[in-house]
């Protein structure tokens, strides 16, 4: 198959591409400078048709608070969406949204830029008008991994392992799913051509005073108070599980993947 990876560079990317280039033909896009740019080197890369496209490409920062991520992780969509739908006769879609837009459709003042942008992204994909039938949407909860080199923000067990975390509110917690197993989903994906919303989760919260428990230091400064701390989201992420994939279960535990982390710094 000829597969497009958009944000090839990235967390998810990199893995995915990794994971997938030595059975199929894996196209990219470069990084640019302006939209205009970024147009006009998905234009080159889809001027033959692909089977198959996997939209990882995101300004991925929940804090990232600019009009811009619209652009970027909306508009993108968008254009992509419909180049490809264009030149390659309708090809399977694979769109990373985040487990934030179902909290979003449940609370809108829980909408961060980031948010928004992913939740405008999902609305047109599901209300287009070039295939009703050939994309799936995929709803990740917290990725986490070696995320070493990957731009925008890095997981609470990643800062922790290695040893980047200041400060740590003990009793946060979020549904942690590791990217091998997101990976796994995305080949099931393409492997049967899945339709819908899938939710990636492992349906269970880790707090970040559990996650301390498994490294060995403490270079962090614990703060249990977060009364005075100004936060804009939950101090838990769970992540539905309402719509998982067929056949797919997480199978790496944080408890036995994180200390193996931790020996790698």
């Amino acid at each position: 198959m000829r597969i497009l990876i958009t944000g090839h560079e990235g967390f998810v990317g990199r893995n995915l591409k990794e994971a997938l280039e030595n059975h199929h033909k894996i196209l990219t896009l470069e990084k640019s400078e302006s939209f205009d740019d970024w147009k006009d080197k998905l234009q080159a890369v889809v001027s033959e048709p692909v089977d198959v496209i996997v939209h990882a490409g995101a300004i991925s920062s929940t804090q990232y608070q600019h009009p811009d991520i619209f652009l970027w992780n909306a508009q993108a969509t968008k254009h992509l969406f419909e180049r490809a739908m264009l030149k390659s006769r309708s090809p399977y879609f694979i769109f990373f949204s985040t487990f934030l837009v179902a909290e979003a459709e449940k609370d809108p003042h829980q909408v961060s830029y980031y948010t928004w942008s992913k939740l405008f992204a999902e609305q047109y994909i599901k209300n287009n008008e070039w295939d009703a039938h050939n994309w799936c949407i995929l709803r990740p909860s917290v990725m986490w991994g070696d995320e070493s080199g990957c731009v925008g923000d890095r997981s609470i067990p990643y800062l922790l392992a290695s040893r980047e975390l200041e400060h740590l509110y003990s009793d946060w917690g979020r549904d942690y799913v590791h990217v091998t197993d997101v990976v796994d989903a995305v080949r099931t994906c393409i492997k049967t051509q899945l339709q819908g919303i899938f939710d990636l989760a492992t349906g269970t919260v880790t707090t970040n005073r559990e996650l301390a428990s498994l490294v060995k230091w403490k270079d962090y400064r614990v703060v249990d108070n977060t009364a005075d701390v100004e936060h804009k989201y939950p101090l838990h992420h769970i992540s539905p599980q309402e719509n998982v994939i067929p056949g797919w279960t997480p199978i790496i535990k944080i408890e036995e993947e994180l200390p193996r982390l931790c020996q790698s710094f």
